[in-house]
């Protein structure tokens, strides 16, 4: 059950820290040194990134294990992107005809329009502006369903580190290099937290976090699941002049579908 899956996973975190850290941490800066690759990576190597086993969604669970929280809330873009990219580019490649009678439907439209005289443009001037609305709704909810399985995994993911981590008051790197001595405090913390704290943590995981995120499972839009995400996300998108989530993921849509159908 959900409710079962959950209350394990910070078990999961503790034996993954202690097979981090053993040989004073030799596995710990292998898997940084992959993050902080992934991090980095070149944006023309993401499409092929998607087909490989260390995709992003292996990576962002890694963050669980490698990340302070400070680092998890300024990379939080990033990690977003990569794995909203991920789901774009696997819905694409098994539904490539729909992008490709997009396209002609979308030209066949524009061919129509140049055909059509003055009076006839008048008269459909209010048919269209209903067809648009429509149209824009449907886009939204066509991009929701799309990218909903990698919002819940980043909503799961951003709730994870919240309730398993204390703040480091380690300044982040902004080269994009994740690098942490196998003792630092907040790593202690987050193993001593489940060793001695078990039952709290227990009960945060089986019934607080459970109780959040089952009504996420309903929902049909972006706002209800992404108004939990860290405020790096919302300075994201306005550093980027985008009136909305959905508009990102339309361009999301369009870098993708002209790489993998054309």
């Amino acid at each position: 059950s959900i409710s079962s899956n959950i209350s394990f996973i910070p078990f999961i975190v503790q034996m993954g820290s202690f097979l981090l850290d053993q040989k004073s941490g030799s596995q710990r800066h292998v898997y940084e040194a992959q993050l902080s690759s992934f991090l980095s990576q070149d944006r023309s190597l993401w499409l092929q990134a998607t087909l490989e086993p260390d995709n992003s969604l292996f990576v962002t669970i890694s963050a669980l294990f490698l990340c302070s929280l400070e680092e998890w809330d300024h990379h939080f873009p990033y990690f977003f992107e990569r794995v909203v990219s991920y789901f774009i580019c696997n819905h694409i490649r098994s539904h490539p005809n729909d992008f490709k009678e997009k396209d002609d439907n979308n030209e066949n439209n524009n061919n129509d329009d140049n055909e059509m005289k003055d009076d006839d443009v008048e008269n459909n001037k209010d048919n269209n502006n209903n067809n648009n609305v429509d149209d824009i709704d449907s886009t939204a909810l066509r991009n929701f369903e799309i990218t909903r399985p990698g919002l819940l995994f980043l909503y799961l993911m951003n709730e994870f580190n919240k309730a398993l981590k204390k703040p480091s008051n380690i300044p982040v790197n902004e080269t994009n290099t994740i690098n942490h001595k196998f003792d630092e405090q907040w790593i202690t913390d987050l193993k001593d937290n489940i060793i001695y704290n078990s039952d709290e943590v227990i009960t945060t995981f089986s019934t607080s976090l459970l109780d959040n995120f089952t009504p996420k499972l309903k929902e049909v839009s972006f706002d209800p699941i992404i108004s939990t995400f860290p405020e790096s996300l919302s300075s994201f998108l306005s550093n980027k002049d985008l009136p909305s989530l959905n508009s990102f993921i339309d361009l999301l849509i369009i870098e993708f579908s002209d790489k993998i159908v054309n």
